[in-house]
């Protein structure tokens, strides 16, 4: 929830400045449609953000919200043509660094405090990842498990982590850890699932990091 809201609302302030061209001393000027559909996406975003800090962690989820800066920069090139400059790329990095490190933290907590059961992956959710027509099909799979809970309750589950490789035949038995107060929060405890997403964010925000400082570096030694 977290993570969509930060898409809508760096595509909300997008759409703030494109309205903003186009303000001028009239009041009048502020109605105008661009202005309108980023007051809408913000207070759209917002809904988002509430929902999904609801019954997670502040301390865990904020940093997620810095990954707006990331949309930002893609808008920003897309919309109105903005030079992707060294300190850009740097910024980037330390954001996404910071959001793989607050997983990796996230994780690592599940795992010392979560509760572990067996369960099943029952079948997979295709999601379709063409973009073009007329591309080569192809799809991501997440796996869609069922397990039960401490008080015997039955839970079935859609992964928010999928692959386009590594499918198994369904059904098969998994270990699945949870938080022990939100059931519906569960994850396959293996390596691809708990880790490659913050391990993702970590390795990329560090290669960007390491990438601007040494091209600012190298520009500081020539001048």
């Amino acid at each position: 929830m977290v993570f969509t809201a930060s898409v809508i609302g760096s595509l909300g302030m997008a759409f703030l400045k494109r309205g903003a061209l186009h303000l001028s001393r009239s009041i009048w000027s502020f109605l105008n449609l661009d202005l309108v559909i980023g007051v809408s996406l913000f207070l759209g975003s917002s809904v988002f953000y509430a929902w999904g800090i609801k019954d997670g962690q502040l301390s865990v989820l904020y940093p997620m919200v810095s990954l707006g800066y990331v949309w930002g920069l893609l808008w920003a090139r897309l919309f109105f043509k903005e030079a992707l400059t060294r300190q850009k790329f740097l910024g980037l990095g330390l954001i996404l660094l910071v959001a793989g490190v607050a997983r990796l933290n996230h994780q690592r907590a599940l795992l010392q405090q979560g509760q572990r059961v067996e369960g099943t992956i029952i079948d997979y959710y295709r999601r379709n990842l063409n973009v073009r027509p007329g591309e080569l099909e192809q799809q991501a799979y997440y796996p869609v498990f069922q397990f039960r809970d401490q008080s015997g309750q039955q839970h079935t589950v859609t992964s928010l982590v999928g692959g386009t490789v590594g499918v198994f035949e369904a059904p098969k038995k998994v270990l699945i850890v949870y938080p022990p107060a939100h059931p519906e929060k569960a994850t396959v405890a293996t390596t691809r699932y708990l880790w490659s997403t913050p391990l993702w964010l970590t390795i990329t925000g560090l290669g960007l990091v390491a990438l601007a400082m040494r091209a600012l570096w190298r520009r500081r030694a020539i001048s």
